[in-house]
């Protein structure tokens, strides 16, 4: 098991209200996000703990807004599988039909910049720093960003926004996944970048490890 901190949504909640304190509580993420130069989504998606703040978004809100209070981190547990995920390679035959490139390089490439960021993203991290993918589009819904944007449990949530509760709050946003180690990265559209530590950290070396 491997235990990892995170800014929590709280004290982002709280850190946006005192710095945006006339805009509302939608404006106060988006505004936070902005500050932060990421993309909206992936703020809603850190306010709501759907996701760990990668390092460097840490660093700019640390540099932006002081130091993070005591019980404004969380701690989260990773378990790490037994079990090395295999990769099944296509034959030389597919390979040629495809005009020398694997299925898998086509299909990104067909999905313009985020594509290429991905399959680029994959190479460096499988091959080069030992993990093992699995990408996933991040599934917070745009009721679970109303919830976060201004305190409602679900019930109070869906009786005030009944429309598009459920609906992928954005369909552009994917993460990456280590199958051995837990790692979470992702490719945000917005700013053109990939981050997290699962494209900077060795599989296993746990460098990054609470001590």
């Amino acid at each position: 098991m491997t235990i990892v901190r995170s800014i929590t949504g709280a004290w982002l909640r709280t850190v946006a209200k005192n710095a945006f304190p006339t805009k509302t509580p939608r404006g106060r993420v988006e505004a936070l996000a902005d500050a932060l130069e990421i993309s909206r989504r992936s703020c809603y998606a850190y306010v709501a703990e759907e996701r760990r703040v990668p390092e460097e978004v840490e660093q700019r809100f640390i540099a932006l807004f002081g130091p993070v209070a005591d019980d404004g981190w969380r701690l989260i547990e990773m378990q790490r599988p037994h079990r090395k995920k295999e990769h099944k390679k296509l034959s030389q035959r597919t390979i040629k039909r495809l005009g020398g490139q694997t299925k898998e390089h086509v299909e990104f490439n067909r999905s313009g910049w985020r594509g290429s960021a991905m399959h680029n993203a994959s190479v460096l991290s499988q091959e080069t720093l030992g993990h093992a993918l699995r990408w996933e589009q991040n599934n917070i819904t745009i009721g679970q960003c109303v919830m976060v944007e201004e305190n409602l449990d679900e019930e109070e949530a869906r009786k005030k926004y009944p429309n598009n509760f459920d609906s992928l709050a954005v369909d552009q946003d994917w993460l990456a996944i280590c199958q051995l180690c837990g790692l979470v990265g992702g490719v945000d559209d917005r700013m053109k970048e990939v981050n997290g530590m699962v494209f900077r950290v060795s599989c296993g070396t746990y460098t990054y490890k609470v001590s």
